[in-house]
């Protein structure tokens, strides 16, 4: 839901005249309801993450299917 929201807000900047230096309230993607002041440039590079709240991709539990990021958790606890 918050996808649509964000992309209705953005075609709407598209049509303000002088608005490429505007900040626009877009909707934090992980889906706890903040409002994240961005300018359209910076949604497009970035999306709309309030400080601390976009996922870490660069973990391998997260990053992996649910299911082995389970078998991960269990081989780690067994090893340590």
């Amino acid at each position: 839901m918050q996808g649509d929201a964000n992309r209705q807000i953005r075609r709407l900047a598209e049509m303000l005249p002088g608005s490429a230096e505007t900040k626009f309230g877009f909707n934090c993607q992980c889906g706890c309801g903040t409002v994240v002041p961005l300018t359209s440039k910076n949604f497009d590079a970035n999306g709309a993450w309030a400080d601390g709240h976009k996922p870490d991709t660069g973990s391998d539990l997260k990053a992996a299917p649910p299911s082995d990021a389970r078998q991960m958790r269990a081989s780690r606890s067994h090893n340590a």
